[in-house]
């Protein structure tokens, strides 16, 4: 045997051996694996190692024209390389710009109509037999190449598409789809979004997650979503202003129960754009400090802090004046002083001379900080602060209220502040609700100079008070009729200060005629008003958040309510616990006071009945349902008025208030631990509750044990058949989650058994 053939031989043996070694080592690649982001990973069995494990939303909206760019991060934890497609969810009408992926430049998506979306969703679902794509039926898709993802590495790919907004008169909406299921797949989100607008930006608000929203000029807002984690499509929605009226849209949805009944809606509302030719109010700010011997040390010198920052604050034409109080009252200046820097180097030097010590004379400091004549045309604001219970003079709280009142011929807004647990929270509530105001609770672990500097930063140039809103059939010559509008939150509306937007939740109750909405307020003595003609037939099911969101507010306001009136020790009012429990259910609104209503050990069986009467579906409540909810709202609600468990309802309460239509239902409890009620979601505002093992829309929940009136298997025709139903009706992501699903359909009590 020659050299050369020897040397061939050995090549050929040293190939073969190492095929097997090197196949051991890499593998063949997983099969091709849908990536959705906005759920967690569907992928076949087995191939559980790859997952997303972050993605960033970058949003860059002009006017109408947004730009979208979506980067996803997944990971592959397994020993072989897989390969991977995106499937990603999106409105219809974009227009795709780039598709990339990391260290392998430009990939390539193709852009699925809804119609061809849903043949790959159909496809999808019926394949990894899970129907967590169906809430998506409706929406267009971008499908990827398939890109490779090496073993014990990650892969980033970009996507970014361009789109135009919808537009309703000055209002522009934004929506990234997303799913509604809780399990999110454990990706962490990042989401943020500049806003521009050729005109004057006028509000920018999302009705789904919690943002924060900062100037970047005149035209521009630069948006954080805080909770961009959270599940659920991202909303948002901005409107431009111009004049000296307010400027306001309307977003509606009707009444998915009782089609004829009316609907729901938010009223998003920016203040007059405070350019030339609208004014903006000069106020009247009194800084009420608590300088009790309980405030000593660090309390002490951060409310000081925090006085001397607001007098700082104020502008040439404002007036202002200071109050401390402990066992005795005392005050800056006989009666209010002009901002000049004589007056406010004098303020400076009072404050600081402050020493804590004494009792609580909550009652004459409140007295004497509303008393007294306000300057012309100047808006009246107290900044009052205590960090204990009255201890001297009036210790009663329905008196201290009703002095209150009393006092306040000039209408002056209280902003209260209760610093620590040790405060009688419901009068700060009362106190502040009665006027306009708002109440913010200091915890101790936090800084109060941060509390009011926040607060009083708001309250800078207010532009119109007495703020009124009201409706009326558009056909009619004036405002001499029912109402149309009903139950607003919240029922008194704030002043509107330059920068700042207003949401009102309501329901109107008329859908068979155009609505007149007016929204008024006085700045000075001139009274600004404008209007709006609303339209019901252009509400949309779409928006099935909105009847959420006020859901939420009216809770909150029923629970005050209660709180209230138990300041004499009174005992919820039966018709109350009966609507709070009604909500709840209606809307799967659970509360630290309802939360028992999803509790595997609670007995419901004759907790309420379901009907129908003309059309409209009704809860009959028994008292399996209200009886432990009364009992809870007697215990915390009324006999809770100070310490932990106190302050903890009043910030849920203020949650709720201001809600957007979080998927994360949560709570703060008796000893401020938060609470996540993870057995409830939404879908499309739809609730469910996981209930023994089965997701139950909430008004079947005491006939969950009964037999239902149909039963249908995933992948059957019946199956289809009830999929497209619940399409028509914006309801289909109902069969989104995996198990069993009880769900009321045109009367029916159906049980659908998705794959477990």
């Amino acid at each position: 045997m020659s050299r050369t053939i020897a040397l061939v031989l050995a090549l050929i043996q040293m190939t073969l051996v190492s095929l097997p070694a090197r196949a051991q080592e890499t593998g063949d690649p997983v099969r091709v694996l849908p990536i959705v982001p906005q759920r967690p990973l569907i992928h076949p069995e087995g191939a559980r190692h790859l997952r997303v494990t972050a993605v960033s939303v970058d949003i860059d909206a002009l006017d109408a024209i947004a730009t979208t760019a979506i980067s996803v991060t997944v990971a592959n934890d397994g020993a072989r390389p897989a390969e991977a497609e995106l499937i990603m969810p999106v409105p219809d009408g974009v227009a795709i710009r780039q598709f990339g992926i990391e260290g392998l430049g430009e990939g390539t998506a193709t852009l699925l109509p809804r119609d061809e979306a849903r043949r790959v969703y159909d496809a999808i679902v019926r394949r990894m037999v899970d129907p967590g794509l169906l809430e998506f039926i409706g929406t267009g898709a971008v499908r990827s190449s398939v890109f490779p993802v090496p073993p014990g590495a990650t892969q980033t790919l970009t996507l970014t598409y361009e789109q135009v907004l919808p537009k309703s008169d000055n209002r522009v909406d934004y929506v990234l789809p997303r799913s509604d299921a809780l399990a999110s797949g454990g990706a962490e989100w990042s989401m943020t979004a500049r806003v521009r607008t050729s005109s004057v930006l006028g509000a920018v608000y999302s009705p789904s997650h919690r943002v924060t929203v900062e100037p970047a000029g005149r035209n521009a807002m630069r948006v954080t979503a805080s909770n961009a984690s959270d599940p659920g499509p991202f909303r948002l929605s901005w409107l431009t202003s111009s004049g000296d009226a307010p400027q306001m849209s309307v977003i509606a949805c009707p009444d998915p129960r009782r089609p004829n009944a009316g609907g729901y809606f938010l009223l998003l509302a920016a203040a007059p754009d405070p350019g030339p030719g609208t004014e903006v109010l000069e106020r009247e700010v009194t800084v009420v400090i608590d300088r009790s011997g309980s405030m000593k040390g660090e309390k002490i010198e951060q409310a000081k802090a925090a006085a001397i920052d607001v007098i700082d604050g104020l502008r040439p034409g404002d007036s202002f004046n200071i109050i401390d109080y402990s066992s005795t009252v005392e005050r800056f200046a006989p009666e209010p002083r002009a901002v000049s820097p004589a007056s406010v180097e004098a303020a400076r030097a009072y404050v600081r001379a402050i020493r804590a010590r004494g009792g609580t004379n909550l009652n004459d400091a409140l007295v004497e900080a509303l008393g007294g004549p306000v300057p012309g045309g100047a808006v009246p604001m107290v900044l009052f602060l205590t960090d204990g219970l009255p201890t001297v003079g009036v210790r009663d709280e329905v008196q201290i209220k009703a002095n209150a009142g009393k006092a306040n011929d000039a209408g002056r807004r209280v902003f209260t502040f209760g610093v620590g647990y040790d405060v009688n929270t419901p009068l700060l509530t009362g106190v502040a609700g009665a006027t306009r105001g708002s109440a913010t609770f200091v915890l101790p672990d936090e800084d109060i100079e941060v509390a009011v500097g926040a607060v009083a930063d708001k309250l800078d140039g207010p532009v119109l008070t007495d703020v009124t809103l009201r409706g009326a059939p558009a056909a009619s010559t004036g405002w001499d009729h029912p109402p149309v509008l009903r139950d607003l939150q919240p029922g008194d509306i704030p002043d509107m200060f330059k920068g700042e937007h207003l949401v009102v939740a309501g329901r109107y109750t008329d859908a068979s005629q155009k609505l007149t909405f007016e929204l008024s307020g006085l700045a000075g003595d001139d009274r600004r008003t404008s209007t709006l003609v609303f339209d019901p037939s252009d509400a949309t099911l779409t928006h099935g958040y909105v009847p959420r969101i006020w859901a939420q507010r009216q809770i909150a306001a029923l629970v005050d309510a209660i709180r209230q009136a138990g300041a004499d020790g009174s005992t919820p009012e039966k018709e109350l616990v009966d609507e709070i429990v009604r909500l709840s259910l209606e809307f799967g609104v659970l509360t630290e006071y309802t939360a028992y209503l999803a509790a595997e050990e609670t007995d419901l069986a004759d907790a309420f009945d379901r009907d129908i009467e003309d059309g409209v579906m009704f809860l009959s409540l028994g008292e399996g349902a209200v009886g432990q909810a009364g009992q809870n709202l007697d215990a915390m609600a009324v006999q809770r008025r100070a310490g932990r468990g106190a302050v903890a309802q009043e910030i849920n309460r203020a949650r709720r208030l201001g809600a957007d239509a979080l998927s994360v239902q949560t709570y703060f409890d008796a000893d401020m631990r938060r609470v996540d009620i993870t057995n409830v979601q939404q879908f499309n505002g739809l609730p469910m509750i996981n209930r023994r093992n089965q997701w139950v829309e909430p008004v079947l929940l005491a006939e969950q044990q009964q037999e239902p009136d149909r039963t249908v298997a995933f992948g059957t025709p019946e199956y289809d058949a009830l999929l497209e139903d619940l399409v028509a009706q914006h309801r289909q992501g109902l069969l989104a989650n995996r198990g069993e699903v009880l769900i009321l359909n045109r009367g029916q009590r159906i049980l659908v058994r998705n794959p477990g």
